[in-house]
């Protein structure tokens, strides 16, 4: 079997057939598709077992809620396919995405293959590719063109953290993903990839937009909990461990990449109303594993607002920090409307 299609599935009614149908149309059929529901309660089941009567090719798993880490684990356990293909509940991907990612397989023997993004409201949609060429990636290439943007480089250019979009071989895949502590939901993706693309032989990279994403505002990158600074802690934690080899600069990444994610923090901080947890916010940005990437992260191009942001938060300005992001949305707010 060419592909194992791992969907994790949590409270995604309206948007689950659609999902499962892009995959049941894509015009390469040799693959399984492993509907992973996580403990949904609404009629996510009821959806996912109508499914696999339907076609043999689906496999449900019903499991109690964990998060997103132990459903893609769960999935990765049943799998059989020679390539994992990772789809989220609430987005799709095009017919061909699976006829194109076989005809790269058979053309190079990749371990991964990456492809652009469309991302789409029921407004408007857009499409975005990989910062780097499209092409072939050799080991060699791979450590000279792609591990240099492969967390943050210096200008802030890094290649798609996510594992949507991507076939990625089962074997480099799976032992990966089952290594991902399962309290992660903030950089879980990054978690999985790096190393996958660390121990990598030959990547292809497409800018083809394959994978669409449905971008809503209730997604959990969009809300501000001090939780996720817990996840954080662990996540970086662990891209740490991966030391510098074979990227050379990864710690200077990891750097950058935790200047990046405090900042995030603090702006769904202000868009959610986090202020009166300031205190707190701080507390958890001084957490030494935090508190280093913001003390050591060198950046060369960035924004002006990014560059007062880190030049605020290196000085221990948390809170001014927050206070300045708000000032500026409130501006940007207030340009919109005229």
């Amino acid at each position: 079997m060419r592909f194992s299609v791992i969907i994790p599935i949590y409270n995604v009614e309206p948007y689950l057939r659609e999902c499962v149908d892009s995959v049941l149309a894509q015009t390469c059929q040799d693959f399984e598709a492993i509907l992973v529901n996580d403990g949904s309660t609404d009629g996510c089941p009821a959806i996912c077992d109508a499914y696999a009567a339907q076609d043999e090719r689906i496999r449900v798993i019903h499991k109690p809620n964990g998060g997103l880490v132990s459903a893609r684990q769960a999935g990765a356990e049943l799998a059989q396919g020679d390539y994992v293909v990772c789809v989220d509940s609430d987005d799709y991907i095009m017919p061909t995405m699976l006829e194109r990612t076989a005809a790269l397989i058979d053309e190079g023997n990749a371990d991964v293959v990456a492809f652009g993004v469309r991302y789409f409201t029921d407004a408007a949609s857009h499409d975005v590719h990989e910062p780097i060429g499209e092409g072939w990636y050799d080991r060699a290439k791979m450590e000279s063109e792609l591990f240099p943007h492969i967390l943050m480089d210096e200008n802030m250019k890094y290649i798609f953290h996510f594992l949507c979009g991507k076939a990625i071989r089962r074997s480099l895949y799976t032992p990966h993903q089952m290594a991902v502590d399962r309290r992660i939901s903030v950089g879980e993706d990054v978690a999985c990839l790096m190393p996958v693309y660390m121990d990598a032989q030959k990547a292809y990279i497409s800018h083809e937009s394959m994978y669409c994403v449905r971008q809503r505002v209730t997604s959990i990158s969009r809300r501000f909990s001090l939780k996720q600074f817990d996840q954080l802690i662990v996540g970086i934690g662990d891209l740490r461990k991966l030391g510098n080899d074979p990227v050379r600069d990864f710690q200077a990444q990891v750097d950058r990449y935790t200047l990046m994610s405090v900042f995030v923090q603090l702006m769904n901080a202000v868009e959610y109303n986090g202020g009166d947890q300031l205190d707190a916010l701080c507390e958890c940005v001084h957490h030494p594993v935090i508190w280093q990437g913001v003390q050591q992260a060198v950046f060369a191009k960035v924004t002006p607002k990014s560059r007062i942001t880190y030049a605020l938060l290196r000085r221990d300005r948390i809170k001014e920090t927050y206070h300045f992001l708000r000032l500026c949305e409130w501006i940007k707010r207030a340009v919109k409307k005229g």
